[in-house]
């Protein structure tokens, strides 16, 4: 049933991206150089899922503890058929697959982030992971929704963990603007208004990790 209400709710994944209230996605997806028939088939079928996507994912959910399990498949590589059946049957199950080498990747890069003291004093402050926002927008009476990656109690910061191919602050900016990163920041910080966590907008703070090592 889709979420009526107002309020902070604690949501399974598939639950939440089954919900019909506009998404920060789906916002984009109505914006140029997309448009509205981009926007309703992006609603009817969803994303096409990427490798990338659910490396990502996958470090979402063993770094942050919550999330869409995850199914680890033994193999070097997506090109045997054994491999490719146990990755779609993982993702028709709402699980994420992730081949053995990139779990292992991952839990290399949450030992590393472990040892930032900024990153883990910014996912330790007491707060909570990936819960669903939905509120009314006031100008467009439409129901709109946010999943912060962490929210901390107060209200005051919003931390969202990105993976990404360089940490460079030149190429951190050109995934700004080519993934809407901004976007998403302003979004997330409507709905912390929105429902009365906090008066003004909260500070919105990006932790980005390369996904190779070091």
């Amino acid at each position: 049933m889709p979420i009526t209400e107002p309020g902070v709710y604690q949501l399974p994944m598939a639950d939440y991206l089954a919900d019909p209230a506009l998404s920060c996605s789906g916002a984009r997806k109505l914006l140029p150089p997309s448009c509205p028939a981009l926007y309703q088939h992006y609603v009817q079928h969803g994303e096409e899922a990427k490798a990338e996507w659910d490396f990502g994912s996958s470090a979402h959910t063993f770094i942050l503890g919550t999330g869409p399990s995850v199914t680890v498949v033994k193999a070097d590589n997506w090109t045997t058929k054994a491999a490719r059946e146990e990755r779609d049957a993982a993702r028709a199950e709402g699980s994420t697959p992730v081949l053995l080498n990139e779990w292992n990747r991952v839990q290399d890069m949450a030992e590393v982030l472990s040892a930032h003291l900024y990153a883990m004093q910014l996912l330790s402050t007491p707060g909570q992971a990936e819960s669903s926002l939905f509120w009314t927008d006031p100008v467009t009476d439409v129901m709109r929704r946010a999943r912060p990656d962490y929210l901390h109690a107060d209200g005051e910061i919003i931390v969202d963990y990105k993976t990404c191919k360089a940490g460079h602050p030149k190429a951190i900016e050109a995934a700004m603007w080519s993934y809407g990163y901004y976007q998403s920041g302003a979004w997330y910080q409507d709905a912390v208004v929105a429902l009365g966590l906090l008066e003004y907008w909260p500070e919105f703070v990006f932790i980005f990790q390369e996904k190779t090592a070091p």
